[in-house]
């Protein structure tokens, strides 16, 4: 998937919070505008969560869940986080803890993965000289089915 966004200098990234899912595509030139779309829409429409890949991330944060725990320092910040934003998701690591990470299957993963994307409310972040009618109505494709996408420009 990465392979015609690198043939063109461009990068992908993501990461997770307790709150959002973020996908970082970055592209130099407006006239690529195409292959960033289409990897943000087989990022959000056609995810694979293939069993192989499940487990190997299931590995890694087993090892970060692990790591955080015998840091002293990771774990007085989780404790805090858990005292400071008792009752709402804040409290939580992003991470997850050993037992959900352990029993969590890859439908489970992929399931509540479609329930974001599809009840969450996409908000688009977009930077550079580009046409913003023209991003809503290709990022609007994208997204069919999902609440309105944010759309703001600066």
């Amino acid at each position: 998937m990465c392979v015609p966004l690198e043939n063109i200098g461009g990068s992908i990234g993501a990461s997770t919070s307790p709150e959002f899912l973020y996908i970082n595509v970055n592209i130099a030139d407006e006239e690529d505008i195409d292959v960033a779309i289409d990897i943000i829409d087989e990022s959000v429409n056609n995810s694979l969560f293939d069993i192989k890949t499940v487990e190997n991330e299931r590995k890694a944060i087993m090892s970060e869940i692990g790591n955080r725990i015998s840091n002293p320092m990771s774990n007085v910040w989780d404790i805090f986080k858990k005292v400071f934003f008792q009752e709402t998701i804040l409290q939580n690591s992003v991470l997850g803890t050993s037992e959900i990470v352990s029993n969590i299957t890859r439908d489970e993963l992929f399931d509540e993965y479609k329930r974001l994307i599809k009840e969450g409310k996409p908000t688009l972040v977009i930077s550079g000289d580009i046409d913003m009618e023209f991003l809503k109505k290709k990022f609007n494709n994208v997204f069919t089915g999902t609440k309105d996408i944010f759309f703001r420009s600066y």
